[in-house]
């Protein structure tokens, strides 16, 4: 259900703001608007300006609890002289460590881009100091894309101007050196520039020093000292708040301080300050919490408490809080995934937990999978607090139940006798019973629907749109009499078909004009003189092909009917497809053949239990999204968000 909403309007003298947030809003569920755009039309009131003074203090607790992970725990009393004792001292040190360890990192980042440029040429094994001698004698270091190091192969590889000395090679390239006469360099050049080689300056000498012997030599000195150097800076920064004298207790009291100083100041924002000097919030409590914040505030004389009902007019919506029962709670997940529904729409949640669950457990009907899917869940929920966890544990006990309905086990339908029927043996009912179902979920959407259209005031949905009045009478009397047909060859009278058919599908079909005439709207013709073009030329409409459209758009909704229907027969389908899985598993591993393997039948029932959760799921939110919501959810609400969740996010 969605929770019922007060907005209050909370003053106070600004000098004891500070007060009113940390005993009222940081305790209470009061989600907070900006006055400023809630009474745009007072000129007495103005925006406080003033530069948060604990923004610092909280940036540097928030940096230092990070390094150390000093987040929560027991509280201890702290002032803010001691407060930022501890900070600042945490701070200084920090800071002095990232000056010393800043060149360190420096450095370390050099030799690491070094090692890994010469490791592109560690194949050549001449002593690099002899690069200095050469006096006739040019080179060049780079890389050559892999197709132009062929065509260099093909053509030019027993050129004598040219020595190329490659180096190593990757999937891309070629990496290497190549030398020529100094006299012929430019000529080289500029073939090599042609075949897309790629210069790159090759470190004679690092850190001021040249660099002398083979280079695989050169390459395990730097790595040597690379590591070295990754070593110490590893033990500088591997310190404890004890070379402090501050233990996490203590940073995380100061954290806890700082941030909670901060964000009473930063409430500041929201608020709105008079010429009296007087500061007002404003904002939206659920009734159960402004009950409780007016009696906390009843006898305080320095503050001033007013409670007002949803329905006054403000310019804020009323959020969204909903409040389910645990079972039902942890399907609030697929809810907002489709949107946050609004203050005035029905909460779906309960709806979709039971039929969620109803598709889930037909279409994964299986005693010993279930019970396995819900223990699953519990740990999920329990240990790595997930919202999943929590929808496959209901799930789980639906897949039960109906395991038992089915007679399944693990895939054995020999254990137990079937309760209700075997999706195998008897499919054709089970589809008979899912597509009855699917109708009962159906009218219940439209339900859902008429009531979402009743509580907004919207006349001409609620009356004239497929999934309002008019759908629902129509959707009824056709599966009545079609039921009636098949099930006792009965066939409806006419007034009934004209009564309970034709007269709806006349009102769905023109919704748009029976929507204008009762909303008194603008005649046809002064809206086409509106959408005229440029040179005002009036558009007439084809009368013909307006009752095209017409007949288009009803043969639309009678198809969606049909098609919407026939949807739910995919939860049997998926039934019978689980079944039939299950047969293969137990044959593949010997069970129909009295000669069961244990281990073939667990990795099969974990296979199975793999993928058809997974298509299963989705199948049933597919049902969900596609032929439920669209019939009667908008999900464009805001979400509540307290103040005192925000601070502490």
């Amino acid at each position: 259900m969605i929770e019922k909403m007060k907005y209050i309007n909370l003053a106070g003298y600004v000098s004891d703001i500070d007060r009113v947030v940390e005993e009222y809003i940081s305790k209470y569920y009061i989600q907070i608007e900006p006055v400023a755009k809630e009474l745009t039309a007072s000129p007495d009131l103005s925006a406080f300006a003033e530069k948060n003074p604990y923004a610092k203090l909280y940036s540097d607790a928030k940096r230092f609890a990070m390094t150390v992970s000093a987040y929560g725990g027991s509280r201890l009393k702290m002032d803010r002289e001691r407060a930022e004792g501890v900070i600042n001292r945490a701070s200084e040190f920090l800071m002095s460590q990232d000056n010393n360890l800043s060149e360190h990192h420096k450095r370390l980042e050099r030799i690491t881009d070094t090692v890994n440029l010469l490791r592109r040429f560690g194949d050549l094994r001449f002593d690099v100091a002899d690069l200095n001698v050469f006096s006739n004698i040019e080179y060049r270091f780079g890389r050559l894309p892999l197709n132009s190091f062929r065509q260099f192969e093909t053509y030019m590889y027993g050129d004598s101007r040219i020595l190329f000395v490659e180096g190593s090679r990757d999937e891309e390239s070629v990496w290497g050196v190549y030398f020529a006469h100094k006299n012929q360099i430019k000529t080289v050049e500029a073939t090599f520039l042609t075949l897309h080689f790629d210069t790159v300056v090759f470190p004679l000498e690092f850190e001021g020093a040249r660099l002398s012997g083979p280079l695989p030599d050169i390459i395990k000195r730097l790595s040597r000292e690379r590591d070295d150097l990754a070593e110490d800076i590893a033990d500088a920064e591997s310190w404890s708040l004890d070379e402090l004298g501050i233990s996490v207790k203590e940073m995380a009291s100061a954290y806890n301080f700082a941030r909670d100083m901060y964000y009473c100041y930063d409430c500041r924002k929201y608020a709105g300050r008079t010429l009296g000097d007087h500061f007002l919030f404003v904002g939206w409590m659920p009734e159960r919490e402004a009950a409780r914040l007016a009696k906390a505030a009843e006898f305080d004389d320095s503050v001033i408490l007013t409670v007002e009902n949803e329905e006054s007019g403000f310019v804020s919506k009323p959020p969204t809080k909903l409040r389910n029962n645990p079972a039902a709670r942890p399907f609030e997940f697929f809810v907002k995934m489709y949107g946050v529904p609004s203050y005035n729409e029905l909460d779906p949640t309960p709806f979709v937990a039971l039929s969620y669950s109803l598709f889930f457990g037909m279409m994964y009907g299986d005693v010993g999978q279930g019970l396995v899917l819900f223990l699953i869940g519990f740990w999920l929920s329990r240990r790595k607090k997930m919202a999943l966890g929590g929808v496959m544990q209901v799930v789980g006990v639906f897949s039960a139940f109906f395991g038992l309905m089915y007679g399944s086990v693990f895939g054995f339908e020999d254990w137990l006798s079937p309760m209700w029927l075997n999706p195998r043996e008897d499919t054709m009912e089970l589809i008979k019973y899912t597509i009855s179902c699917g109708v009962i979920i159906i009218i219940i959407s439209m339900t859902y629907n008429i009531i979402n259209c009743v509580r907004k005031r919207n006349l001409p949905k609620l009356l004239f749109d497929a999934n309002g009045v008019s759908g629902m009478v129509f959707y009824v009397t056709a599966v009545a009499c079609a039921a009636l047909a098949m099930a006792a060859g009965i066939t409806a009278p006419l007034w009934v078909l004209i009564a309970g058919v034709c007269a709806p599908l006349l009102l769905i079909a023109f919704k748009e004009p029976l929507t204008r005439a009762l909303e008194a709207k603008k005649s046809r013709r002064a809206e086409e003189l509106e959408t005229a073009g440029k040179d005002g030329a009036e558009k007439k409409q084809n009368p013909a092909m307006s009752l095209f459209i017409i007949l288009m758009e009803l043969v639309e909704v009678l198809l969606g009917f049909f098609t919407n229907t026939l949807s739910f027969v995919r939860v049997g389908g998926f039934a019978v497809c689980h079944t039939g899985l299950m047969s293969v598993v137990l044959m593949l591993s010997g069970a129909e053949r009295g000669t069961p393997n244990v281990l073939g039948i667990i990795i099969g029932n974990a296979f199975v239990m793999g993928l058809e959760g997974l298509v299963v799921g989705i199948q049933a939110l597919r049902l969900e999204f596609y032929e439920m919501f669209s019939r009667y959810y908008d999900g464009t609400g805001k979400e509540f968000t307290a103040y005192k969740d925000l601070k502490n996010e």
